[in-house]
């Protein structure tokens, strides 16, 4: 009975658990550890997860966890992402990056999909969920060739966000804005810095740097928690006359610490709920036709408004092959005009 009770113990959880392949490309550090945590989360929940790596910046190239049961790393020699210039972020500003972009997502996606070798090592997984950026098509492509069923988009960030590879050895964010001595967060405001001097209730100073950092910045700026500098602008002078204001005006305190108990009392558990989330979607693989919008299958000519044009193009016909003559005709009768005269004018 005992024997019977420890094989059911060992065996059982990976008999119920579900194994999850999901794909990544690698452009900054915290997109690594996002992924990273999302692999610990699924383990610890009994799991099994596996992880598929395009490394479009090698500069940030890091697993991210060391639960994964496989780790598929997809590298190329001398990326076109290395040359983009997020990575300078105080040169002149460079427009080369859509373009980087675009030549990484064509090069990895085709280095994994002829990669024979790769593709069976992933079909013959059976992987019960995929989980994909939205920055890459590749993922759901892949997914659809390996035939799995049930496939989920994550981000941890608004679109095309990306994190400044940390300079020497890190100091951990959480560790710094929760330490009680704090009194400003000088920040690139990124994505992770954001949450954690919002959650701990520090004020910013913010020098974004690219993408969505001056979003970020914006946002903090409108809750009254921070200030905003450009880093065009940055001295010694303005840092000290940004700080003096955040330091000597309680009210961005006030404001940031009545956010931060705002978000602490959250009910919203996002670990739970990405657990929770992936698993309703691998027992539910058709979930998407269910909840799927109508507006997605409507033809071009109504998604473009092209119906709408036609309405209103149709009224403002209507109006001048009726209306107007007799709105012409009633101007002539009041000035008593008679028809001809308009004719002999115009003739």
């Amino acid at each position: 009975m005992r024997l019977t009770l420890l094989f059911l113990l060992i065996f059982l959880p990976q008999c119920l658990g579900l194994k999850a392949l999901i794909y990544n490309i690698g452009i900054g550090k915290s997109h690594f550890m996002f992924t990273g945590a999302m692999v610990d989360s699924l383990v610890d929940r009994g799991h099994e997860a596996e992880l598929l790596l395009a490394i479009w910046n090698p500069v940030a190239a890091n697993n991210g966890t060391d639960k994964a049961g496989r780790v598929f790393r997809v590298e190329v020699e001398d990326p076109p992402l290395v040359h983009a210039g997020y990575l300078r972020p105080f040169d002149p500003p460079n427009n080369n990056f859509y373009e980087l972009f675009d030549q990484s997502r064509l090069l990895f996606c085709e280095r994994i999909l002829s990669n024979s070798k790769l593709m069976a090592d992933l079909r013959s997984a059976k992987y019960d969920i995929g989980l994909s950026p939205p920055y890459d098509s590749c993922g759901m492509s892949l997914f659809h060739m390996l035939g799995i069923q049930a496939t989920a988009i994550f981000t941890a960030t608004p679109p095309t966000f990306f994190v400044m590879e940390s300079l020497g050895i890190p100091a951990p964010p959480s560790f710094v804005t929760a330490d009680p001595r704090l009194k400003v967060f000088i920040t690139h405001a990124g994505m992770n810095s954001f949450v954690e001097f919002t959650r701990h209730g520090v004020p910013a100073l913010t020098v974004p740097l690219s993408v969505d950092q001056h979003v970020n910045a914006a946002s903090a700026v409108g809750l009254g928690i921070a200030l905003h500098l450009k880093k065009e602008e940055i001295s010694a002078k303005k840092i000290k006359e940004k700080l003096e204001i955040l330091l000597s005006d309680n009210r961005y305190r006030q404001r940031a610490i009545k956010l931060s108990q705002a978000l602490k009392a959250s009910p919203n558990r996002p670990q739970q709920t990405f657990v929770e989330s992936v698993e309703f979607a691998a027992a539910f693989p058709d979930t998407s036709e269910y909840l799927q919008l109508p507006s997605v299958y409507l033809n071009p000519f109504v998604v473009h408004s092209f119906d709408v044009f036609a309405v209103i193009f149709g009224v403002i016909f209507t109006f001048l092959l009726f209306f107007v003559p007799i709105v012409v005709r009633a101007v002539m009768y009041s000035c008593n005009l008679p028809p001809s005269h308009l004719k002999y004018k115009h003739e």
